[in-house]
């Protein structure tokens, strides 16, 4: 598989066991592949690797991405950085940021900081928005108090 240096992107692009620097396709599956970046309508992806992936509709199983922006992810079994989308289905994964207008959550999906409109499924939140507010405001807190005390007081010169 050889990646696309024109600007026509490719209209299908199927790739197994094959390491790409860069594919733009219409359409892209993958089979234990690795890509460092793809831009398609739609990727498709089984034990494979992303740096970065942007597409209408992003499907993938058994797979890692690092940043992936999508109308629409359907994540199962994955291990993602960033994923922003209108529409997120993660199920049994471990995703970092997910950013999203409705994002449902199932099985055994952990997420680090999830901002959506709407969210469903079996969610379970660790600190919510005014947890985060007055966690902020008493490392604030700390800070001012730390570094005031290590700063040496002004001397007045009489």
């Amino acid at each position: 598989m050889s990646a696309s240096n024109s600007n026509r992107p490719i209209p299908l692009a199927a790739s197994s066991r094959a390491t790409i620097a860069h594919l733009d396709a219409e359409a892209l599956s993958l089979e234990a592949s690795a890509v460092r970046a793809a831009q398609a309508h739609a990727v498709i992806a089984h034990t494979s690797a992303f740096g970065s992936a942007k597409a209408e509709t992003l499907e993938a199983q058994l797979s890692a991405v690092g940043v992936a922006q999508a109308r629409q992810a359907t994540l199962r079994n994955v291990g993602a950085g960033l994923v922003q989308a209108r529409q997120v289905a993660a199920s049994g994964s471990w995703l970092n940021f997910v950013q999203g207008v409705e994002v449902s959550l199932h099985g055994r999906t952990l997420v680090g900081l999830l901002m959506a409109r709407r969210v469903s499924g079996d969610v379970r939140v660790l600190i919510d928005w005014r947890g985060a507010a007055i966690l902020g405001l008493m490392l604030g807190l700390v800070i001012t108090w730390i570094s005031r005390k290590q700063s040496p007081s002004p001397q007045v010169n009489r």
